[in-house]
């Protein structure tokens, strides 16, 4: 509970001194209102997560879902102990093999997780207290799918603490089992499992559609100096590095760059003049959604604002001029970019 205390403690000193409780009310709507996480209704959010259950660990799920059927029938393990471990390494192995060259977010936390019934089962001391720390991680799990409009990534986030129980589930095994051999597979297992995602991790990267072998071009200035992209990322970065450049006049006036790359703001020097330095959508809730923030902070409407022409979902002219006409901006326009400036 302490734990818990000092650092909300510290988070609530820090936000009260930079604005008092009604300003935090005065934008709390606008801090809760993402359209893009919408609600959605129970019948809905069940199928799209059973969906992708099945489309990420199908058919290892269901193999799994037997095993521990029979497991529960034989709960007195008539059956080999051995055998079970044996079963339940393979069934846990299969699942990862979907993942070597396909990662997604916390796709290893499930299957982990799910390890851990198996080795609950096996072992003659089921601890209580451990299986009480994996039901933890799953109602967390359950309340966070309920709450939010990720499915099967929040789950599998919360399942992280499920899967600490179940380490903790499958050394109970591994101390219990006297043959050599078989504390063996139960360590090979693991270092499979971290072999696998390292391998799986190597060959992707989470936000770009290609695989690692791919970004063959380097970044030789400006903020990403030194990371590596493709060749078609690299050229239009370096575009927008000559169409910005003005900004970096040492003024310390706010900006808004109205696009996905924030760092555009380390290359400008620039304070950040918008509710967010990551614009993901160019539609007209997100225009309304600044020009409530500017309404709400007079004090910290920027000077210029920056709509690129280089990403795949473009501003509108009709918003563009909207926001300019509300705040009093004039336009530039060229191939690259629409700017906005207050003079």
């Amino acid at each position: 509970f302490v734990g818990i205390c000092i650092p909300a403690a510290a988070f609530l000193i820090f936000v009260l001194s930079r604005a008092s409780v009604s300003d935090i009310l005065a934008a709390l709507p606008c801090i809760l209102n993402d359209p893009t996480h919408g609600k959605t209704d129970l019948k809905s959010k069940l199928t799209d997560t059973f969906k992708e259950l099945n489309d990420l660990y199908s058919p290892w799920i269901y193999l799994w879902t037997g095993l521990v059927i029979c497991q529960f029938i034989d709960s007195k393990n008539i059956i080999k102990r051995k055998i079970y471990i044996l079963l339940s390494v393979t069934v846990y192995c299969l699942f990862l093999t979907r993942f070597v060259f396909n990662v997604r977010v916390n796709c290893y936390m499930i299957p982990c997780a799910l390890l851990g019934i198996n080795m609950y089962l096996i072992s003659e001391k089921r601890d209580k207290r451990i299986l009480s720390l994996w039901l933890t991680g799953l109602v967390y799990g359950v309340f966070m799918w309920m709450a939010s409009d990720q499915r099967i990534y929040v789950v599998s986030m919360a399942m992280l603490i499920s899967v600490i129980a179940s380490v903790l589930m499958t050394m109970d095994v591994y101390n219990e089992m006297s043959e050599r051999w078989i504390r063996y597979v139960i360590y090979m297992v693991f270092l499979i499992q971290v072999m696998m995602e390292i391998i799986g991790l190597a060959r992707s990267t989470h936000w770009e559609a290609v695989r690692t072998e791919q970004l063959n071009t380097v970044y030789e200035r400006g903020p990403l100096r030194g990371l590596r992209s493709t060749k078609d990322k690299v050229d239009k970065y370096y575009l927008i590095l000559e169409d910005i450049e003005e900004y970096r006049d040492g003024s310390g006036e706010r900006i808004a760059f109205m696009t996905l790359n924030t760092w555009e703001y380390l290359y400008a020097g620039r304070p950040c003049g918008s509710f967010s330095a990551w614009i993901g959508y160019t539609d007209d809730f997100i225009a309304e959604k600044f020009l409530t923030w500017c309404r709400l902070h007079k004090d910290k409407v920027p000077r210029d604002l920056y709509f690129s022409k280089m990403e795949e979902e473009c501003w509108s002219e009709d918003i563009v001029k909207k926001i300019a006409d509300e705040l009093g901006y004039e336009i530039s326009e060229s191939d690259i970019s629409c700017k906005l400036k207050k003079y």
